[in-house]
């Protein structure tokens, strides 16, 4: 009973943008420990790194978790830009498919997260430098990672499943991060220079992939793998380019 009114009291205590409390816009300088979003709300305002929901109470708040069945739909960008978040729990979170531009940028103590179990969009910058978060699994419904979403965070181990339907993993989504291997779905048919700077030792491409092989130290592309689109940079030695490769493209389109 305790903890109900606690959730309660501190669900009140957060400011909202209308009488129905669909939005929420703000938080009071002395809110902290859990941020517990009730299921009724829609969406958490943010703007830009100065201007966003929890920017008040930024360096007390350490969790984030939904009620279940949540309505939410929108997380704006920078809604918890450089907070002391550890946790965040968005498994409640079914209507929302996309996580905006800087979500939780720079929040540099967030060791947990559970994406939302239908986001099909990671946004620019979204886990940036989010250097405690270590492991990250990827729904399903996956299907775009926008550029630079996940670089120089902490990330070591990344799990995708065969069945994910992953499409493009953009411009450096996990450039700086120190992950050893990474498994190409076979949705995948876009791919720009996602692992840039990375500890990457090994590549497994799905088999029934259209678009890509691998030799799990390098990527091909085209028709009969004439493309070379990537080398991993933990190669030592010499590499010799295959005499089936006729191009060298550091993307597949």
């Amino acid at each position: 009973m305790i903890f109900l009114l606690y959730q309660q009291s501190q669900a009140n205590s957060l400011e909202y943008g209308d009488d129905n409390k669909l939005s929420v816009v703000n938080c009071p300088s002395d809110f902290y420990g859990e941020v517990f979003i009730p299921r009724s709300v829609t969406s958490i305002f943010g703007y830009n790194a100065s201007i966003y929901a929890f920017k008040k109470c930024k360096d007390s708040i350490s969790s984030l978790r939904f009620e279940e069945n949540s309505e939410i739909t929108n997380i704006s960008k920078y809604s918890f830009y450089n907070t002391g978040l550890r946790s965040a729990n968005m498994s409640e979170c079914k209507h929302l498919t996309l996580l905006d531009t800087s979500t939780f940028d720079s929040c540099f103590y967030l060791e947990t997260v559970i994406l939302p179990p239908n986001i099909s969009s990671i946004g620019w910058l979204c886990f940036y430098k989010d250097i405690k978060l270590t492991s990250i699994d990827l729904p399903d419904s996956l299907v775009t990672l926008i550029s630079s979403s996940f670089s120089e965070s902490g990330l070591t181990t990344i799990s995708v499943s065969p069945n994910s339907k992953l499409e493009k993993l953009d411009l450096y989504c996990f450039s700086s991060t120190k992950i050893s291997s990474f498994f190409i779905p076979k949705s995948v048919k876009s791919l720009i220079a996602p692992f840039e700077d990375c500890s990457l030792k090994n590549i497994t491409v799905d088999s029934n992939n259209q678009n890509l092989k691998t030799d799990s130290k390098s990527l091909f592309s085209g028709k009969d793998n004439s493309t070379l689109v990537f080398v991993v940079q933990t190669f030592l030695g010499d590499y010799i380019v295959p005499d089936f490769v006729t191009k060298i493209d550091g993307k597949l389109n």
